[in-house]
């Protein structure tokens, strides 16, 4: 799963460096990587309430990785899976080549 989500991260950086997302703002591949996540069988509107509450209290990997999943699933609860969702999203901010794109 790392290094899977490793190769994910280095790719986006090359491919878009910084791309938008769901807020309309310019964001990191960090930040559209989880937005990703979280877009999984979730309707738009959901997403984007979800990441604007995780971003607005978590907005680095370090921060992310060291955050209570319990805190993550209340979060992001407006998308559907946020259980499984926030596990993944913990796991993925803990791979250490998130803490030089974010």
């Amino acid at each position: 799963m790392v290094d899977r989500a490793e190769k994910i991260i280095r790719l986006l950086g090359e491919r878009y460096g910084r791309a938008l997302a769901y807020s309309g703002t310019e964001e990191t591949p960090f930040r559209v990587l989880i937005g990703t996540i979280l877009s999984q069988r979730t309707r738009d509107g959901n997403t984007a309430k979800a990441a604007a509450q995780l971003f607005g209290k978590y907005d680095t990997p370090e921060k992310l990785a060291g955050a209570p999943v319990k805190e993550v699933e209340q979060l992001i609860r407006p998308c559907g899976f946020y259980r499984t969702k926030a596990r993944t999203i913990k796991k993925t901010a803990n791979v250490n080549e998130l803490k030089s794109i974010h």
